[in-house]
Parts: C-alpha cells; sequence; structure tokens
C-alpha cells in the first residue's frame, strides 16, 4: 500500500513538531532545576524610597500646590 503525498507531508510535520516540542522540553526543564537563590542585590548606596506621601495643600485655576514626603529605607552589609 502506498500513501499519497498529503498523508507524507503531514506525517513529516507531526514528527517535526513533535521533536521540537521535546527539545524545547528539555531546554526549559534544565532552565526550572537549576535555578540558584541568591541574596537580593542592594545598591551601593544602601537607601531606597520605601514609600512617599502626597498632600495637596493648596489649588488654585493655575496650579497646585502639594507636599511630597518620601519614607527613606536605609540598609547596610552587616560583617
Amino acid at each position: 500500500m502506498e500513501l499519497n503525498k498529503k498523508t507524507k507531508k503531514a506525517g513529516i510535520l507531526v514528527t517535526t513538531i513533535t521533536v521540537l516540542v521535546m527539545i524545547l522540553i528539555v531546554i526549559f526543564a534544565s532552565g526550572i532545576f537549576n535555578q540558584t537563590s541568591a541574596p537580593p542585590d542592594f545598591p551601593k548606596e544602601h537607601l531606597y524610597v520605601d514609600a512617599t506621601y502626597l498632600l495637596k495643600t493648596n489649588e488654585t485655576n493655575n496650579s497646585v500646590d502639594v507636599i511630597c514626603t518620601p519614607y527613606l529605607t536605609n540598609i547596610w552589609e552587616k560583617e
């Protein structure tokens, strides 16, 4: 029994897609299992803005006065 051209092309296509999917699974699965937990990377200054508070104090037709209060956190490395 001889297969027609469409059946041969479909078989080759299915085989190619299966092989590609298997290769992608192996590549991504190896990346998932090789994850390491690194400590958080803080900037050298160890100072970052934790939160900000905005307060509107005055408003006119042309302008708005706003007070911004940043809350800073200082983190240092323990020796």
